[in-house]
């Protein structure tokens, strides 16, 4: 038993180094702690929110209790697609329509979907200035046509 009770102090103040911002997250623990300074506070956080992860996971998806717009999950998602589709969303950004670039609009939650497409071929150097642009690079500069 004392072992367990090691090892679990143990994990806990590695996890704590790891863990060591102000940023809690978002969830119970980021309204309770977020706002106080110090380890302690970001350690407690934390553990409220992974002791209570249905609302941690909840404020991600539904953007509650602490949360961007713009989840973890959302941009994760977004990016993995342009990732596996670069060359088409490319394409469709160019031609200023298409499928893929339609998918991105609805994966980002776009409201005026046409006036997206615009703004994204009318900044097409911008968002592929190079061949080598990344798939993060394109979705951080299509989140922030938005």
């Amino acid at each position: 038993m004392i072992k367990k009770i090691l090892g679990i102090a143990a994990g806990l103040a590695i996890a704590s180094c790891a863990f060591a911002s102000k940023n809690v997250g978002p969830g119970i623990g980021g309204i309770l702690c977020g706002g106080q300074n110090g380890l302690f506070w970001d350690v407690l956080g934390i553990s409220i929110n992974d002791t209570f992860w249905p609302t941690e996971l909840g404020a991600v998806t539904f953007g509650t209790s602490g949360a961007s717009g713009w989840s973890s999950i959302v941009y994760e998602k977004t990016e993995q697609f342009i990732d596996e589709n670069m060359d088409f969303v490319a394409t469709d950004i160019a031609m200023g329509q298409g499928e893929y670039i339609d998918t991105v609009a609805s994966m980002l939650k776009v409201e005026d979907v046409d006036a997206f497409k615009a703004k994204a071929q009318a900044n097409f150097d911008v968002l592929f200035p190079t061949a080598e642009v990344s798939a993060a690079e394109v979705t951080q500069g299509l989140i922030a046509l938005l």
